[in-house]
C-alpha cells in the first residue's frame, strides 16, 4: 500500500582490515589476517510520524530471502550493486512486515497520550574524509607478543597466561537518501593480557591488561608493556 512506501533508506559500509597475534610464554599461537566489507542497510516505511521502528521485534523478517552478507573485496561495480540491492530487498520487506505487525498491535491497545514522531528530518550533511591505511609489519608485531608473553616464563605462579594484540582498520562510509555522505576512519588498535595463577586455599585468581588507542603510534611502547605485564605477573604472585 502507499503507506508501505519506502520514505527513508541509508547504507552504512565497514571495510574492515583486521590483524591479530596471540601469544602465550614466549611462543606465537595464533596469527590471522581478515578483510571483510560488511553493510548495514536501514530501510523505513511509512512516515516520519509513523513509521516500522520503535516496537518489539522491530526488524524481524519470517521470509527465508537473502539476508545481508559481507559485500565482495573486488571493486566490481555490479557485484557491489547486486549485493545492496539483494540487501535492501531484505531490509524493505523486513520493514513492510513489520509496520503491519506494529499496526496491529497499536490496534489493540491505548493510544500513547505523547504522540512523538518516529523519525526527524535532518539537514543533508557531507564529510569525505581522507583515508591512508597503515603499513602493518607483521613479523615484527609476532616477535614482539611472543618476547612480551616470555615474561610471565619468570613467575612459577602464573600457571596461563597470554598476550595479544589486535589492529582493525576500518573505514566507514555513510549514505542515505536525505542527502548526507559521509566517509571516516574507524581504526583501533589495542594490546591485551591475561595472567592466571591459584591461592594456596585452591581459588582461582586472575588479572587482565588491556591497552586500547586509535592508532598504532599511540600504543604504549615496547618498554612500557614490558613493565605493565611485569606488574601484572608480580600481581599474581603476590595474591
Amino acid at each position: 500500500s502507499g503507506d508501505d512506501t519506502p520514505y527513508f533508506i541509508s547504507y552504512t559500509l565497514d571495510d574492515n582490515d583486521a590483524f591479530e597475534v596471540d601469544a602465550s610464554f614466549g611462543a606465537v599461537t595464533t596469527t590471522s589476517r581478515n578483510r571483510f566489507r560488511l553493510p548495514n542497510i536501514e530501510v523505513r516505511v511509512g512516515r516520519y510520524d509513523f513509521d516500522n521502528t520503535g516496537h518489539i521485534y522491530s526488524g524481524l523478517y519470517s521470509g527465508s530471502r537473502y539476508d545481508t552478507e559481507p559485500l565482495p573485496l573486488d571493486n566490481d561495480y555490479r557485484t557491489l550493486r547486486e549485493g545492496l540491492w539483494l540487501g535492501t530487498d531484505y531490509a524493505y520487506k523486513a520493514a513492510v512486515e513489520s509496520i503491519a505487525r506494529k499496526r496491529a498491535a497499536l490496534t489493540n491497545a491505548a493510544a500513547p497520550t505523547d504522540k512523538l514522531p518516529d523519525y526527524t528530518r535532518a539537514d543533508k550533511f557531507e564529510s569525505l574524509a581522507k583515508i591512508t591505511r597503515t603499513k602493518v609489519d607483521e613479523a615484527a608485531w609476532r616477535a614482539r607478543m611472543a618476547k612480551h608473553s616470555a615474561i610471565f616464563n619468570a613467575y612459577p605462579e602464573v600457571l596461563a597466561s597470554g598476550v595479544e594484540f589486535h589492529f582493525n582498520q576500518d573505514t566507514t562510509y555513510y549514505l542515505d537518501t536525505e542527502g548526507t555522505a559521509l566517509r571516516y576512519p574507524d581504526d583501533v588498535a589495542w594490546i591485551y593480557a591475561r595472567a592466571e595463577g591459584q591461592s594456596p586455599d585452591g581459588m582461582v585468581l586472575r588479572d587482565t591488561l588491556s591497552t586500547p588507542a586509535f592508532t598504532l603510534a599511540t600504543l604504549p611502547s615496547e618498554q612500557e608493556t614490558d613493565a605493565s605485564l611485569t606488574a601484572l605477573a608480580r600481581n599474581i604472585k603476590a595474591l
